[in-house]
């Protein structure tokens, strides 16, 4: 039978997945048991002095505003490297980078260097490749 745990940051008690405990090994993390919904459910829980406990609305709130931000910043990052190439291709063509295409790029690299969750905007529509 295999137990599952939770495996944590010693330090902030913040989990971090769940897994056996030969995966706590590798991790080289604190793990501890827990239920099946617990490891199911991991990112619901923190380690409080030894003990799995659920976390609170507010902090499952700005986990999930983290884990948005995140989600969003990783997905601008994404399209920011894809626009490299097309700002590549009008370099190697002696043609200047549209302005539309310059705002594309200041507006990944506002939610690339955003700090909060707070009044982001959505991920900006790709413009049309520069013609010539």
């Amino acid at each position: 039978m295999n137990i599952p745990y939770l495996i944590y940051d010693v330090s902030a008690g913040n989990v971090i997945g769940f897994g056996s405990a030969s995966q706590y090994e590798e991790l080289g993390q604190g793990k501890i048991e827990c239920s099946d919904e617990e490891a199911q459910n991991w990112s619901s829980y923190k380690v409080v002095n030894g003990v799995v406990t659920a976390l609170s609305d507010a902090e499952l709130a700005a986990s999930q505003a983290t884990e948005n931000l995140n989600s969003l910043q990783n997905s601008a990052r994404l399209a920011l490297d894809q626009s490299d190439i097309t700002v590549m291709r009008c370099y190697e063509a002696g043609q200047a980078v549209p302005d539309v295409w310059k705002q594309y790029r200041a507006a990944l690299r506002a939610i690339v260097s955003a700090t909060s969750s707070d009044d982001l905007p959505t991920l900006p529509t790709k413009p049309a490749y520069p013609s010539a």
